[in-house]
């Protein structure tokens, strides 16, 4: 923790040169677990970079980010309304570049935050928990 606070001028000026969305979701989720005042404006930072470039994370990376998101929440912080709004339209738009059933673990954390249900990209069969475990049954003929 003392370690990323003593980073901070640094990340900052990093954040200031735009780098790509991967980088920056990196020191999104790096902050997020600490719980000091000094991170708000990297947060704030990343959040801002995140909103601009969030389309170039994979739908993995978004759902991490969410998962991000709502643990930063729990510290009190809270990511933009921009960028939960970005974030939920590309999760919707990836849906189907995530394995079944994993999609829900978003719902949760957006819920978790507060985020409107309006916002909330809504599920799928696919997208349920138990979608991950049920094997799809084989037809005569197959």
């Amino acid at each position: 923790s003392e370690r990323l606070v003593s980073l901070i001028p640094q990340v900052r000026r990093a954040l200031e040169a735009k780098p790509t969305a991967v980088s920056t979701a990196q020191i999104f989720w790096s902050y997020s677990r600490c719980s000091f005042d000094e991170r708000d404006a990297v947060l704030k930072d990343a959040d801002t970079r995140l909103t601009e470039r969030a389309i170039d994370l994979t739908a993995d990376l978004l759902l991490n980010l969410v998962e991000a998101m709502e643990a930063i929440g729990r510290t009190g912080w809270s990511p933009s309304e921009a960028l939960v709004q970005k974030v939920s339209y590309l999760l919707d738009m990836k849906r189907y570049d995530l394995q079944p059933g994993r999609l829900w673990r978003a719902t949760k954390a957006f819920e978790s935050l507060g985020v409107a249900p309006k916002l909330i990209p809504p599920l799928e069969t696919r997208d349920q928990p138990a979608a991950a475990q049920t094997k799809r049954k084989r037809t005569k003929g197959e």
